[in-house]
């Protein structure tokens, strides 16, 4: 439980809230998600892949910060996330048969929110959408 309460802090203190303009402190913020769980980890990702409007940040910056991420984490899930990850920084088009497998891949790692929400925002399509809440009401129905 306790473990919970440190993902919901952490969560809470960098949403919208990410210093991106101060590499040394994004990176101690990466360094303390990987102390929490995989899903802090994945919220870091997030508020990477989409900044809040109004929000200046270098290409470059985000793309530090992702390698940076590769550099200091292991999960099955890393490289697919990372790699959409990058394609959403870089504005590419992502198909909807993409981003249905990576959303597809995540189904089996119960409880990544955040890694399911940055597929989710990735592109938008009815059958996503509908995958989207599948997920979600399948990882919720197994909890106990």
């Amino acid at each position: 439980m306790k473990n919970q309460e440190n993902l919901i802090k952490f969560m809470d203190k960098i949403d919208c809230n990410f210093p991106y303009s101060d590499l040394t402190k994004s990176k101690s913020l990466i360094d303390e998600a990987t102390e929490i769980s995989e899903e802090a980890v994945f919220s870091v990702i997030h508020e990477i892949v989409r900044v809040p409007k109004g929000t200046s940040v270098k290409v470059e910056d985000r793309k530090e910060l992702l390698e940076y991420i590769n550099n200091s984490f292991e999960h099955p899930l890393k490289e697919t996330v990372l790699n959409l990850s990058r394609m959403l920084i870089e504005e590419q088009d992502i198909s909807t048969e993409k981003v249905i497998s990576v959303m597809n891949n995540i189904r089996g790692f119960k409880d990544n929110y955040s890694a399911l929400s940055i597929a989710y925002f990735a592109t938008w399509d009815e059958e996503i959408e509908e995958i989207y809440d599948d997920i979600k009401e399948q990882w919720e129905s197994s909890k106990p």
